[in-house]
């Protein structure tokens, strides 16, 4: 039997809405207000790899019309926004009449050849199990990226990199000005395989007894996943026990990306992203069992987007001023073959489909102030209110068997309609420690931090500690930029606190 729930939604989003709305129509009626410069002619300067063509449709202007200074000035945070370019100086000079003129960009862009390094240590304000079987209160992670860009025609970019994130090998394509009408539309694949597969291997009953992990024995218990093994915690509308999801195997990504430009710096945003892998591992994050967890098989992850966009950052590494505001729709579903694991004791179960799908309603509002030469100060608000359905998803470790033979039917499980509220507020700052700026030389480091408070819970809760989740993260690190990529170093303390 289903629960009855009744959902509590918070003022916020509403007011967050309201506020959006009214700052779009501020901006609107400031630009219709201010001096008319009439271009003429728009041309680009020192472009090697990107084309006129998309530096002129990402810019949204256009030859034989009229822009205010702070129109001219948002075209101009659009190229700087576009990941092929580092920097756009624009330049004015007279035209063929009075009040005409020719609009000169000079442009940096990025090299063909790229790179990526991501380094994080976390410290967690409790023991947590998440890069292996055994509880820890440090996690870190790692990854390595290299890659190239190939110009393909006048309006396509495409991508190879290994390493990263998003998969061991990654391929790319991106068509700039669809339809002759501005806009994008992206899509990219990619493909891990670990070679970190567990290995279940009966050795007997009673004492002594248990499963292997590849020659790492039961009362090990540390198994350590490989560096670049993707884990994911997933929000609490699809799974509420808080539970670490951990890649073993082979895993597959694709993604889509659909850009509508609008009026100004709006646009529309429709995305999908389908993750696969075939095996992994499932286990509660916060309290873990010591030797119980889920094997999980021929997981499927989708997530569909469409976002209303509002963007006016001047850089999108290092936002110095502007805003980023973004509300709309999101559905999120998840499912995977599921089979209980306990140690020291044979392995008989059958695993069983469990799914879970969330469609919510998700607000964000970030905006940056310039404080002085070097530095910047920013705050971010965020909101999601949704609605989760769960199927079969098991919400805590297997039981132990009463008997020799394993016996773990009927598992608990999460069957019914959730509702699901979570906010975000954070504040960061940041500063230029050192910067060349040379056309042949591009180098900048900064330093940056956050604080960050969380909220997120479901109704019901199920009497789970960890829901609601109450909490925050500190983090200061440095990012490096050259014309040749990024190095960001990251350390952050993460307080878990629970109901």
């Amino acid at each position: 039997m289903q629960p009855q729930i009744s959902l509590r939604r918070p003022r916020l989003t509403l007011l967050a809405a309201v506020t959006l709305l009214l700052l779009a129509a501020t901006s609107a009626a400031g630009e219709e207000s201010s001096p008319q410069f009439l271009i003429e002619t728009i041309t680009f300067d020192q472009t090697d790899t990107v084309s006129a063509d998309i530096l002129l449709a990402e810019s949204r202007l256009s030859a034989g019309r009229s822009y205010t200074e702070s129109q001219l000035r948002d075209g101009i945070h659009r190229l700087v926004r576009l990941p092929l370019i580092l920097n756009a100086k624009p330049h004015l000079r007279k035209g063929s009449a009075p009040g005409h003129y020719d609009l000169v960009i000079e442009v940096l862009e990025t090299r063909r050849w790229f790179f990526g390094v991501d380094l994080d240590f976390t410290r967690w304000s409790e023991p947590v199990s998440v890069d292996r079987l055994a509880t820890t209160t440090h996690t870190r992670s790692a990854f390595f990226t290299v890659g190239r860009r190939f110009s393909v025609g006048r309006n396509g970019i495409f991508f190879l990199a290994a390493g990263g994130e998003e998969g061991t090998l990654q391929a790319g394509y991106t068509r700039y000005d669809l339809f002759g009408r501005g806009g994008l539309l992206a899509f990219s694949l990619g493909a891990s395989d670990c070679n970190d597969d567990l290995v279940l291997q009966p050795t007997g009953s009673g004492a002594g007894g248990g499963v292997s992990f590849d020659g790492v024995g039961a009362n090990d218990r540390t198994v350590t996943l490989q560096e670049g093994c993707a884990t994911t915690i997933f929000d609490l509308g699809l799974d509420p026990s808080y539970s670490s999801w951990s890649v073993l195997a082979e895993s597959q990504r694709a993604r889509i990306q659909w850009v509508i430009p609008l009026r100004g710096n709006q646009s529309l945003r429709l995305a999908a992203l389908r993750n696969g892998s075939q095996e992994g591992l499932r286990r509660r994050a916060l309290t873990p069992s010591a030797d119980r967890f889920w094997i999980y098989r021929d997981l499927e992850e989708w997530r569909l987007d469409a976002d209303w966009v509002i963007n006016s950052v001047d850089d999108p590494v290092f936002p110095n001023a502007g805003r980023i505001i973004e509300a709309g729709l999101e559905l999120h579903t998840l499912q995977a073959d599921l089979t209980p694991v306990v140690l020291s004791v044979p392995q008989g179960s059958t695993p069983f489909r469990a799914s879970s799908r969330q469609l919510s309603l998700d607000v964000s509002a970030a905006q940056y102030w310039p404080l002085g030469q070097q530095g910047t100060a920013s705050v971010t608000l965020g909101a999601l209110v949704g609605r989760s359905s769960i199927e079969n998803l098991p919400f805590d470790s297997p039981p132990i068997a009463t008997s020799s033979n394993l016996s773990l039917n009927p598992v608990d499980t999460v069957n019914g309609d959730l509702d699901v509220v979570s906010a975000t507020v954070t504040l960061g700052y940041s500063r230029f420690l050192r910067q060349t700026l040379a056309r042949r030389h591009w180098r900048q480091l900064r330093w940056e931090s956050q604080f960050e408070a969380f909220y997120s819970a479901t109704s019901p809760d199920f009497e789970e500690r960890s829901n609601p989740q109450r909490g925050f993260r500190l983090a200061t690190g440095f990012v490096y930029r050259t014309s040749w990529g990024l190095l960001r170093f990251n350390l952050s303390y993460l307080d878990v606190a629970s109901s």
